[in-house]
């Protein structure tokens, strides 16, 4: 006897952050601007079709990542952000920028 799997389906909201957290995850081990779409999805457990549903291009799913980086003070992240000049990270408090440094 065969027994079907059944999914359950997440909204909206859930579906975007399990997509951020996974990119925030991946940026962690391969870089912000090494990260790939294919990546992502893998770490979230979805199609990368499903990822570019929610984040339309890269560029905005990098700058969800570094502002979530920059919320949580991920100073990893947040220092590939300021040495690749990210627009994102021209705004960020001066406290965080220089940890951030301190930690390249």
């Amino acid at each position: 006897m065969v027994t079907k799997q059944t999914r359950t389906r997440l909204d909206t909201a859930e579906r975007k952050r399990q997509i951020l957290t996974a990119a925030i995850s991946t940026a962690k081990k391969k870089k912000l601007f090494g990260m790939t779409r294919q990546d992502v999805a893998a770490a979230a457990e979805c199609s990368a079709p499903l990822v570019r549903f929610y984040f339309k291009s890269m560029d905005e799913l990098r700058t969800a990542v570094l502002a979530e980086a920059i919320r949580t003070s991920e100073l990893g992240i947040v220092a590939q952000g300021i040495a690749m000049g990210h627009p994102r990270c021209r705004r960020i408090a001066p406290e965080l920028r220089a940890a951030a440094i301190a930690d390249l």
